[in-house]
């Protein structure tokens, strides 16, 4: 389903990290990441080809709202895993998807297979 789609994960909690790393190789994809602050992401983004992104919105040291930025001047589809309620999501962004934790992991599979659709169809 996901095979050989480049798909970055900006989550610092590592349980959870490796749960979204689990879930999309078993799929095929290829994961950037880990990351697990803003700063290291944002090196991902700029140094890597992207297909789509999962976003957690609390990261080490501040928000992801400065990766899903830099995703969106890339054109790059994303969406955001989140514990919080999903009215943080500053206005520019409140259009992605947003999945609760904790999540199915059949709701993250959908979630991605329609960022990458929307990305390669």
């Amino acid at each position: 389903m996901l095979s050989d789609c480049h798909i970055l994960v900006v989550e610092d909690e590592i349980i959870t990290a490796l749960e979204l790393v689990t879930i999309l190789t078993r799929e095929g994809a290829i994961v950037i990441g880990p990351a697990q602050s803003v700063p290291e992401a944002l090196r991902f983004v700029a140094n890597n080809s992207i297909d789509c992104a999962i976003l957690d919105i609390e990261l080490i040291g501040g928000s992801s709202f400065a990766i899903a930025d830099a995703l969106a001047d890339h054109r790059v589809p994303f969406l955001f895993v989140t514990g919080y309620d999903d009215g943080r999501i500053p206005p520019r962004h409140r259009e992605k998807p947003a999945i609760a934790k904790p999540f199915a992991h059949n709701s993250i599979l959908q979630a991605v297979d329609g960022l990458v659709s929307r990305c390669i169809g």
